[in-house]
């Protein structure tokens, strides 16, 4: 049975299979001079700016919508906590989550599905090189939009963040193609043309994703470092430079529109400096820390990391659970109001039955009300930026705090943690005294928020994981401050503060889940504006990480193998330093001639899956599989659509792409590399294969007659490698070159078999390992045993065998070792009469 190359609805990146056909002179995008060139560089430019801004842009309608339900919402409690009972209260919220949740779901489920979860898995797997169908559409941006200011007004513990990420690599993205299906329009006729490939596509994928990461934290450096940690595979110093650009676009953009909603506060439009990204961690300016106590932040990252570990592992056991029982969009639906209503329970009624109330603490202004809300900004009551103090004893969060059913001038601890948005619970353990929650209630918050988060992450809705790994770590941060303190005020110490433990178990867990290091330290110093922090975090991520990889792996690597994608790690496995090519290969590929037939091509596009087929030779000196190029199934399926053959057997190498400016007709002329491309990305299939555009094509019997020549459009300078080559070779040069199929060879340059993204995965090369372990000490090419195998050893460990003298009889092994080698005859004699009519293919069948 063949192995598909890649499947319809995931397909691989291809970024080399052009380069050498589009330098041939009249075949590709030609510049006519420097002038054209510089402008391209210019609108390249361009389209980054306009990216920035408009994920800024989207960043804002997102954090408005959200503040807006979340005071209404709000609103509503308040009002009907004073006129009914607490019955008439929990069903007027249950009703408003369920309903928001419900759109929320549904928007995915009949709308666009791949617009559920954070989506930074696939932009991380589109980043490596994996082609993901429907992500980057500009109807799956709006379901990821609404989706997500609904869920996070659901009261769900998702975050916002995430989906930020993904709007902008669907922005960025969309923008570079000048074109849309949605909305069908096409602008070939401008500089857009240029742009539409996968190389420049995944270019503005990048800098999409890291002016999202932007406008989410008002961290532009850390966006860049998500993107390099996190993200792209293929990187450049001219890129850097672009994704900086972009992401500093979209902060500037973010903090010019926050100035002007802050103009009750004593700004005014363009007055910068002081405003952050849609979600901010509040002022750490007077917060310190001693240098004994970064021990104790190395322990924080420890339980991070088992934190994390445990998050993982229960989260992949719910993934693997919902994939085998929910898989109709009526459970989907079920599932959701469920656990919609579960959360809304227990955000209630614990805090109704366990809550406690505390006096609330002094406010920043008496005439100032901060609760960061945009329908008190739009009534001009109230500043959307938060206020800094005026003194050191007062709460600038104050009024984000929840009364529920304390008396005047006192607020409910779980209640304000659990009841609140998670922003603003986030702001009130980083920033709250440390006896403001109750030790009781605040380990009874980190159990639920924990458990939650895992329960809620993977559903069919769009959510973030940050803002409730964040929220988690909060509290267990706030933890080690309650213990600390106990344990200061017994030996009549100093107390510690209560900010800096807040954010290091922030950093703890959340490093704990995602194993992140660099880009999450840049991004939490670039939040609290404290560079002093940086040692802290720093050995607390790296702690985190790990403990955490002793267990399992990051959450975004887990739902990465879980769906099956292929992505290629930095790293070749471990079982691959002991393999070759040819154990991993797929044998025996599907191949065309240089010129064939049209009716066997579109049989072969029908009954394959396959992306890429090599195009060999009948050599009458090196074989009839002689590697002449390869061509790809889109190649093929644009010549068939436009019936680019002829009914007399052309005659290989002869034909070339007709110069721009000449209207020359005739068979000695091929298409160019415009006419190729004019469908991208979505191009005809044959009409048994369904298309997701709707372009099909079929061949009568006369046309399946006809002969194609495929010498013009095939690559004939692909890499290759030859099956006698170490598997890790073959790995470095498939991922750093950025390839979607790589021939393997042997010594004559016929083709032995294929390499995709499939046989290079960690689970196909431990199976192809373990095959080869069962076939230890028989070698194919001389029918002998040998105690080392075929494979490599490249382990520096020494291994230990017994010497020889201490074996008291020759084994089976060793008797029909020697019987073969006195047996063996060369494959190949030295003698002209012996060697006519050799073939290695047959001389493979009989071994």
């Amino acid at each position: 049975m063949q192995r598909c190359a890649a499947k319809e609805e995931m397909e691989s990146l291809d970024y080399d299979m052009f380069e050498s056909i589009v330098n041939k002179s009249g075949f590709g995008y030609k510049y006519r001079d420097g002038r054209e060139k510089n402008r391209s560089i210019v609108v390249r430019w361009i389209l980054t700016l306009v990216a920035g801004l408009i994920t800024a842009l989207a960043g804002i309608i997102l954090l408005l919508c959200t503040q807006t339900l979340a005071h209404v919402k709000r609103t509503l409690i308040e009002h009907y906590i004073t006129a009914g009972p607490p019955t008439l209260v929990f069903g007027v919220l249950m009703g408003f989550n369920v309903v928001l949740v419900l759109i929320a779901t549904s928007l995915t489920i009949f709308g666009e599905p791949v617009a559920a979860g954070s989506g930074i898995s696939e932009i991380k797997s589109m980043l490596n090189g994996v082609k993901i169908p429907r992500m980057l559409r500009f109807r799956t941006l709006c379901c990821k939009l609404l989706g997500t200011i609904c869920a996070v007004s659901g009261g769900l513990p998702v975050g916002k963040e995430g989906p930020m990420i993904h709007s902008g690599s669907i922005i960025a993205a969309g923008i570079s193609q000048g074109k849309s299906s949605t909305w069908g329009y096409d602008t070939s006729f401008t500089y857009f043309a240029g742009f539409r490939n996968d190389r420049e596509k995944r270019d503005f994928l990048s800098c999409g994703a890291a002016a999202g990461v932007a406008a989410a934290f008002g961290s532009p450096i850390g966006g860049v470092l998500f993107v390099l940690e996190e993200g792209a595979s293929f990187w450049n110093q001219t890129l850097t430079w672009r994704t900086l650009f972009c992401a500093m676009v979209s902060t500037f953009t973010l903090a010019f529109f926050i100035s002007g909603m802050s103009e009750t506060a004593g700004h005014s439009w363009g007055t910068l400096g002081s405003q952050a990204g849609t979600f901010t961690f509040g002022p750490f300016n007077l917060s310190t820390y001693q240098v004994w106590e970064i021990p104790i932040f190395i322990l924080m990252g420890v339980g991070g990391g088992m934190q994390g570990a445990f998050f993982n592992a229960l989260n992949t056991r719910l993934a693997r659970f919902r994939a085998r029982w929910i898989q109709t969009k009526c459970v989907w639906l079920l599932e959701a109001i469920i656990i919609s209503c579960s959360v809304t329970v227990m955000a209630f009624w614990v805090s109704f039955t366990f809550g406690s109330c505390h006096p609330a603490p002094k406010g920043p202004k008496d005439n100032v009300i901060s609760i960061n809300s945009w329908w008190n900004w739009w009534s001009k009551e109230e500043p959307l930026n938060d206020i800094i103090p005026d003194d050191e004893d007062s709460y600038p969060y104050r009024h984000d705090l929840v009364r529920f059913y304390c008396p005047p001038d006192y607020y409910n601890d779980l209640a304000s943690l659990l009841l609140a948005p998670g922003e603003t619970a986030i702001r009130h353990l980083f920033h709250a005294s440390p006896e403001t929650f109750d030790m009781n209630n605040l380990v009874l918050f980190w159990v639920l928020s924990l458990i939650s988060s895992c329960w809620t992450y993977g559903l069919k809705l769009p959510s973030g994981l940050f803002i409730p790994a964040l929220l988690t770590g909060a509290a267990y941060g706030r933890l080690w401050t309650r213990i600390i303190n106990a344990v200061t005020s017994y030996l009549h110490a100093k107390t510690i503060d209560p900010r800096v433990y807040g954010l290091i178990g922030s950093a703890a867990m959340l490093g704990g889940v995602t194993r992140m290091t660099i880009s999450l330290t840049v991004i939490l110093l670039e939040c609290t504006g404290n560079i002093e922090y940086g040692l802290p975090l720093i050995v607390t991520l790296f702690s985190a990480r790990w403990v955490g990889n002793y267990f399992n792996h990051g959450i975004y690597d887990i739902h990465i193998h879980l769906r099956r994608i292929p992505f290629l790690d930095w790293d070749p496995p471990v079982q691959g330093s002991q393999l070759r090519v040819k154990h991993v290969m797929t044998r025996h590929p599907k191949y065309l001639r240089t010129v064939e037939r049209a009716g066997t091509i579109y049989d072969l596009l029908c009954n394959t899956t396959h992306n890429g087929f090599p195009v060999i030779v009948e050599d009458p000196t090196f074989g009839s599989k002689f590697f002449a190029g390869m061509i790809l199934r889109k190649q093929l399926d644009v010549l068939l659509s436009r019936h680019d053959f002829s009914f007399t057997k052309p005659t290989p190498f002869s034909r070339h792409p007709r110069k721009s400016n000449t209207t020359e007709q005739g068979e000695g002329f091929c298409l160019s590399y415009r006419d190729m491309e004019a469908n991208y990305p979505h191009y005809p299939h044959p009409t048994s294969v369904a298309a997701p555009n709707g372009q099909s094509y079929t061949l009568n019997d006369t046309e399946r007659e006809a002969w194609v020549d495929l010498t013009p459009y095939m690559n004939q300078t692909p890499f290759v490698i030859q099956e006698e080559a170490p598997f890790t070779r073959a790995y470095r040069l498939f991922r750093s070159s950025g390839l979607r199929h790589l021939i393997v060879v042997n010594r004559h340059n016929n083709v032995r078999g294929i390499l995709t993204r499939r046989e290079l995965e960690e689970d196909h090369c431990a199976r192809c390992w373990r095959l080869s372990r069962r076939l230890k000490g028989f070698d194919q090419s001389s029918d002998t045993i040998d105690e080392e195998g075929d494979t490599y050893n490249y382990s520096t460990k020494p291994v230990w065998r017994a010497p020889r003298i201490l074996k008291r009889h020759i084994d089976r092994a060793d008797q029909v070792r020697r019987v073969l080698s006195s047996m063996q005859k060369p494959l190949l004699s030295d003698s002209t009469e012996e060697n006519e009519g050799y073939d290695e293919d047959e001389e493979d069948a009989k071994v």
